[in-house]
């Protein structure tokens, strides 16, 4: 009797120890679980979204990476995304990830990695689903306000208006680039200056020089007026509605305008911004805000982070954060004391995708270059903010006015391109660092092109007038990075030129130089600038 004790005794205890090894063996695949979706729980292509969840080991985490899976978790695997940045929340982790270029969808999320000296992977157990839409950064989010808009799907349209601030011509022309839209024509009560899209919804935002504001939905087009109550005033003229810049994050627009109360800049005037809120029936505004330094020709909105750039001809480049309910938080670095003599910042450019930000340096070959992921903020009235930073003198040739229009195509691509203005047709493909975060970001290389190819008309072409004839998406039909120019050799605009930036850094340079050699200027073919150039008629 006592033996059979014994058997069931050693029994019983292996029975529980087959049941503690299974329990472990369940919560070492199990005990990683991730909410059942991310957040925000949708969001645009390049822009940063959140995986959380719970039972992950102890211990720092590193080269943690995402997988997004299509139709179920554990799915075929569509793309992955480095985890950006991994922060406590109680008994949560959470984790940040760059939403990938991939097709407008629903994807199932997972997180693998390392924490501490254990491996993790909720791949195929437990993920988090995000829709993500392909349209969005690459055309609607980091594209600098400019006279030129561009909003794609399966159809890419530029949206391209017929005046500038020193020029009286109404109307804006839709111009289809790729897919099977038409031309269509929009007539306008004045002179509109700038246009920009959001992608996601298909809505087009253009200002005139007055305090119109021209909303494009569709084929049709309203009027809406502003709060602008001065005139701004730069090298290039004076407006009152001067520009727009998108945040598809929220479906908002921000404009650059005259405010009373704001700097004058070197030009006299008043400056400031004001949020358009689209989502509202009717859209409505938020109260504008005056600037303490001058605006920029070209702004450019970061909805990842939060910031309008603002770099401007009084030599300040200002970040504005954005808050709850949209207000405006000023922050100015005083770029003169470190970059005599006085830089002359025109517009603004930045690879969202990096952090990495631009801008151009009118009657100079000179590029701006920072990284606003290692930028610190100092509160004040207004604030000031810093970050490493230098200027990459781009002289092979020059410019027309010198640097003055300059775009990203925010992607994998990590694309820019920089030109002149009034007249000329010299500009350069630029390829921006793949990462941030350490260090002074340079350039990682150029491409400078003295002129384009004659239009198909056989006349030279010319780049246009303030606020800047060029702009830059990524195709979401063939993710390739392209650069749109206007022609203003003759007005309104006769043709756009799309440019293929990938393409012209392929191309032969002059040895020692980032100059595209005179037989890729000239000739026709495979290599040259021709290749990698086509035109498409402005109705």
């Amino acid at each position: 009797m006592k033996l059979r004790s014994v058997f069931l005794a050693r029994y019983i205890l292996c029975a529980a120890l087959v049941v503690a090894c299974i329990l472990l063996v369940q919560s070492a695949t199990w005990a990683e679980t991730l909410t059942a979706a991310a957040a925000p729980a949708s969001g645009l292509a390049g822009t940063t979204s959140y995986l959380s969840g719970t039972g992950f080991p102890s211990g720092t985490i590193t080269g943690g990476t995402v997988t997004l899976s299509s139709g179920s978790c554990g799915g075929t695997v569509a793309g992955t995304a480095p985890v950006t940045a991994v922060a406590n929340e109680g008994i949560l982790r959470r984790f940040a990830f760059v939403l990938p270029s991939l097709p407008t969808g629903t994807y199932y999320a997972s997180v693998s990695g390392t924490a501490g000296s254990t491996a993790f992977s909720t791949v195929g157990t437990s993920c988090s689903t995000i829709a993500i839409t392909t349209t969005s950064t690459t055309l609607a989010a980091c594209v600098p306000t400019s006279s030129l808009a561009v909003t794609a799907g399966t159809n890419v349209d530029a949206f391209i208006p017929f005046g500038s601030w020193g020029g009286s011509t109404t109307g804006i022309e839709r111009v289809p680039l790729e897919g099977t839209d038409t031309a269509m024509n929009f007539a306008t009560p004045g002179a509109v200056n700038s246009c920009v899209s959001n992608s996601v919804t298909g809505e087009v935002v253009c200002t005139e020089n007055t305090t119109n504001v021209d909303l494009i939905n569709g084929t049709t087009l309203t009027t809406i007026t502003s709060g602008s109550n001065a005139f701004a005033e730069f090298s290039g003229g004076d407006c009152q509605n001067c520009g727009v810049g998108i945040n598809a994050a929220n479906n908002t627009a921000i404009i650059a305008m005259g405010v009373a109360g704001g700097s004058g800049g070197e030009f006299g005037g008043g400056a400031g911004l004001q949020v358009l809120n689209l989502g509202t029936t009717p859209p409505t505004f938020n109260a504008a805000v005056p600037t303490a330094h001058y605006v920029s020709e070209d702004i450019s909105i970061d909805s990842g982070r939060n910031l309008v750039l603002s770099p401007s001809e009084d030599g300040f480049y200002d970040l504005l954060k954005i808050g709850t309910g949209n207000t405006l938080t000023e922050y100015g670095n005083d770029i003169y004391p470190s970059f005599a003599p006085l830089p002359y910042l025109d517009s603004a450019a930045e690879d969202c995708t990096t952090g990495i930000a631009l801008a151009s340096d009118e009657d100079s070959d000179g590029v701006y270059i920072t990284d606003l992921t290692q930028a610190t903020f100092t509160a004040g009235s207004p604030g000031t903010w810093s970050a490493p930073q230098q200027f990459v003198n781009l002289s092979d040739d020059g410019y027309s006015a010198g640097t003055c229009g300059i775009s990203s195509a925010p992607g994998t691509g990590h694309l820019a391109v920089v030109t002149g203005e009034f007249g000329g047709s010299s500009y350069s493909a630029l390829q921006l660092p793949s990462t941030s975060g350490s260090g002074t970001p340079n350039l990682t290389d150029w491409a400078y092109v003295e002129f384009m190819p004659n239009t198909p008309n056989g006349s030279s072409f010319s780049a246009g007038f303030d606020p800047h004839t060029v702009t830059a998406y990524t195709s979401p039909n063939t993710s390739k990075s392209y650069a749109v120019f206007a022609d203003w050799a003759t007005t309104p605009v006769d043709y756009v030129g799309v440019v293929d930036l990938a393409c012209v850094l392929a191309l032969p340079r002059n040895a020692g130089t980032h100059s595209v050699t005179s037989a890729a200027l000239t000739g026709t073919g495979p290599g040259t600038v021709s290749s990698c150039t086509r035109y498409v008629a402005v109705p």
